[in-house]
């Protein structure tokens, strides 16, 4: 029977990836955490496991034993869905405002504290993309209006490639708050160099508008793309 190390490469393979650094940015996970798993130098966690897994259509059991649940070997019968019904799942970092001011990613924790997100439809999104879990009502349109709002608990998936305009819901960094925040994007004015005021507007009246200046590139850190609703 081959090693757990060897399934996950072929579970891989198998799914169409070509290598594990291909792989391992589709679904968000840390290229060199993802090799060492997938070349032996690390074991491979449960709750790796189930990440990957989830992530390349096998069972946990078969990825760590070789033996699904039924006692069957797998070993030579990894199903790989296929044709129009199959829906890609990518697996993006979760984090919190918090750990976004900090500048701190997945990278930074222990595998046990690493979080994820299964998303879908990402597939025409940039390669560097992560969630936020939002935090308030600061984003609940008022009167609500559903699709729009957003909601406490709601997850903001941020492309932090895609090309951001007026108007567009952000995520942005406060500086003189020390706060990451979600909130409506508005310019203010901006020079050729990229310095700009913007001002961070929410839905709702209950929250203040914050005035930020700065270069653009150093305040804004994406778009949000899509909203997970938590109702």
């Amino acid at each position: 029977m081959i090693d757990s190390n060897e399934r996950l490469k072929k579970a891989r393979s198998d799914r169409g990836y070509l290598n594990p650094s291909e792989a391992a940015r589709a679904f968000g996970w840390n290229v060199n955490t993802y090799r060492s798993h997938e070349n032996g130098n690390r074991d491979i966690s449960k709750s790796a496991a189930i990440k990957y897994a989830n992530a390349f259509n096998v069972s946990v059991d078969w990825l760590l034993t070789g033996v699904d649940k039924s006692g069957t070997n797998k070993e030579h019968s990894i199903s790989t869905p296929t044709g129009i019904n199959q829906i890609p799942i990518r697996y993006v970092p979760l984090l919190e405002l918090g750990q976004v001011y900090m500048g701190i990613s997945n990278d930074g924790f222990s595998e046990a504290d690493q979080k994820f997100i299964g998303i879908s439809g990402l597939s025409k999104l940039s390669d560097d993309v992560i969630a936020v879990e939002i935090p308030d009502n600061s984003m609940i349109e008022n009167p609500f209006i559903k699709g729009v709002s957003f909601t406490a608990g709601d997850v903001a998936v941020i492309d932090k490639k895609a090309k951001v305009l007026p108007g567009d819901f952000i995520l942005a960094l406060v500086p003189n708050l020390e706060e990451a925040m979600i909130r409506k994007y508005k310019v203010v004015k901006t020079d050729n160099d990229g310095f700009a005021t913007i001002e961070l507007v929410p839905l709702n009246s209950d929250y203040p508008t914050i005035e930020v200046e700065g270069y653009l590139e150093e305040i804004v850190i994406g778009k949000i793309v899509q909203r997970i609703s938590n109702i």
